[in-house]
């Protein structure tokens, strides 16, 4: 049985096998995004943080790939994961890795923020806030 993660690995390796020439699979590549954030989203309301980390995780690295390590989108999933693995070691006395990298993804979204809309906009502060 295919599984989703086995699907978006073949969708992307064809992309990337066509080196982005191809409309069709561009337009597919957007539909991917925003289908595995939609996932992410639905599985992150319903208190399925496990589920939903590994699809930011995913979407994290193709838009770091995709539109580089500075775009703003990139810095709302980072801080969405950085915020999602800070919670789950608040709440289970994860190890001390765990908080490491929590602070390492909200630093990175505090930068791409910082340097995208402002330090004191609305979502810097908020990433202040988690990491304070």
């Amino acid at each position: 049985m295919t599984t989703l993660m086995d699907t978006l690995k073949k969708l992307l390796a064809l992309t990337l096998d066509n080196n982005n020439k191809d409309s069709e699979i561009l337009q597919a590549n957007k539909n991917l995004f925003v289908t595995m954030h939609g996932l992410a989203v639905v599985c992150d309301k319903l208190g399925q943080s496990k589920i939903a980390l590994s699809f930011y995780t995913r979407i994290v690295e193709f838009c770091r790939e995709d539109f580089g390590s500075e775009c703003l989108f990139v810095g709302h999933i980072a801080s969405r994961i950085g915020n999602i693995i800070l919670e789950s070691f608040l709440e289970n006395s994860a190890p001390l890795e765990d908080f490491k990298k929590a602070e390492q993804y909200l630093y990175d979204a505090l930068h791409i923020f910082s340097n995208e809309i402002g330090f004191n906009s609305n979502f810097a502060g908020g990433i202040h806030f988690s990491l304070a």
